[in-house]
């Protein structure tokens, strides 16, 4: 595993962390690049240290977050994830992971993927979540299984959460992080945190690019199911560029100058608070680049509340802007 060489846009990043927003917007190309933060070198070292442990260590814990820095080899990744899932098997966080991973369409099919349906499993044993619900459309999808498509879309459409567990995610490596790593700046720990939040986005969000992106055959029910599963996902999703990806996928699927107008004023609605929320984290951002500890440990107190907020309830109701 290499370790994070540069720890760049380090504030931004940190706001970005909070709210989830990674997932949901890029800056653009010609902004320029934030400042890298005061706690570089202590976040560099710290990076390699934690990377090191989590390599060796066995718990389900450890065995997750591994995972997460295993990018581009679904392989290794899905092998730490399975070793957590059967380590913690109530867990769905692991269960999202393990799940996630095994959909990367790579050959040979990596063992931890071969002898199971993740995905299936993943929906059966958390049956209220509609997000394994569209990514099974999307599968069908692939497999030019429209009907079936139209049944996952349906099911989706009738869910009232859509979890990722991003939000549950970022409170485990908070706690693992603070608790392997006593002895650096509370505000170094907070910033390596956030940069690894930072590795993935929504497993739901990508899924939009191709599911309901173009009409299929002129076919009315696929419009409608992905009319509403949109709308479902943007009005329950647990973090914003969920609801996001669903207000603009209702958005695309409209039937009527009405329904698009309508889904449109829900995306731009949404992007507003969502940029409300990141804003919130901007103060906080800056105090971890404070020279004045008092400061910094009330910052990180209060960006630990928003986080443990965000685990319990979602980032949308942690940020009171739930709608």
């Amino acid at each position: 595993m290499t370790p994070l060489r540069k720890i760049r846009g380090i504030v931004v990043a940190l706001a970005l962390a909070a709210t989830g927003m990674a997932g949901a917007q890029t800056a653009p190309a010609t902004e320029p690049a934030a400042p890298a933060s005061r706690w570089q070198p202590e976040v560099e070292r710290l990076d390699q240290t934690y990377r090191d442990r989590v390599a060796t260590a066995t718990d389900g814990r450890s065995q997750w977050i591994a995972g997460q820095f295993e990018l581009g080899d679904p392989a290794a990744g899905s092998a730490r994830y399975l070793r957590a899932r059967t380590e913690v098997p109530a867990e769905r966080l692991y269960l999202a992971a393990l799940a996630a991973a095994c959909l990367e369409p790579v050959q040979p099919r990596p063992p931890a993927c071969d002898a199971t349906d993740r995905l299936a499993d993943w929906a059966t044993r958390d049956a209220d979540n509609g997000l394994p619900s569209l990514l099974l459309a999307e599968r069908a999808r692939r497999r030019n299984d429209t009907a079936g498509m139209i049944t996952y879309l349906d099911e989706a459409a009738n869910r009232t959460r859509f979890d990722d567990y991003w939000t549950r995610g970022a409170v485990v490596l908070w706690e693992d992080i603070a608790a392997t790593t006593t002895g650096a700046d509370p505000a170094s720990r907070a910033i390596l945190a956030s940069g690894y939040l930072l590795l993935r986005g929504a497993y739901g969000g990508d899924v939009w690019r191709s599911l309901c992106r173009e009409p299929v055959g002129g076919n009315e029910s696929v419009r409608a199911a992905c009319h509403s599963a949109g709308t479902a996902l943007a009005q329950h999703g647990n973090t914003w560029s969920l609801r996001l990806a669903g207000a603009r996928a209702a958005e695309r699927n409209a039937a009527t100058p009405g329904e698009t107008a309508d889904a449109a004023v829900r995306y731009l609605q949404l992007q507003q608070r969502a940029s409300a929320c990141a804003a919130q984290s901007d103060t906080l951002s800056a105090a971890f680049e404070s020279t004045d500890p008092g400061m910094r440990e009330r910052a990180l107190k209060a960006w630990e509340r928003r986080l443990l907020r965000q685990g319990a309830d979602g980032e949308v109701a942690a940020c009171g802007n739930a709608g």
